[in-house]
């Protein structure tokens, strides 16, 4: 079945993003060198809004200094304070987790109904999550997907 809040989130981001691209005054293949992405990811992200993974959306975000809570369209202010500390994702979620009142991953991920592993593989491997978890653990507990990731305080 067709979701169109999906289609709503893609579109807004395909926006967002095309109108940071014509800002730039140079070709696109100079572009992506200097953002550190491929070409493929860029015209995918440009044509159809297919939001890439964590880690290139916060390079994108990183080269045009706008916030990746302003990328996802989640804020309409491109501003964001560079954080002072620079904290890991992991440690982010383990301060929020005691900030919430909880003693394990264990409990933090029965409360939130994400799957115990993720947080095994998000401190042991040093993953990122999916932009999706980002965004739901940025509604859980009251924060942007920027201070998460450790970009802002």
């Amino acid at each position: 079945m067709f979701d169109y809040r999906d289609y709503e989130k893609r579109e807004s981001f395909r926006k967002r993003l095309s109108s940071l691209v014509e800002d730039e005054d140079i070709p696109k293949y100079e572009l992506v060198k200097k953002i550190g992405i491929s070409q493929l990811t860029l015209s995918k992200a440009l044509l159809y809004g297919i939001i890439p993974k964590t880690k290139t959306l916060t390079l994108i975000a990183d080269y045009f200094e706008v916030s990746v809570d302003y990328l996802l369209c989640r804020r309409d202010d491109p501003f964001y304070l560079l954080s002072a500390s620079k904290q890991s994702f992991y440690d982010r979620i383990q301060y929020l987790k005691q900030r919430k009142g909880f003693s394990t991953d264990y409990a933090l991920a029965k409360d939130s109904h994400l799957p115990r592993q993720y947080f095994g593989c998000w401190e042991k491997k040093g993953y990122l999550p999916t932009v999706e978890i980002l965004e739901y653990l940025a509604d859980y507990f009251e924060v942007s997907v920027d201070y998460l990731l450790g970009r802002c305080d």
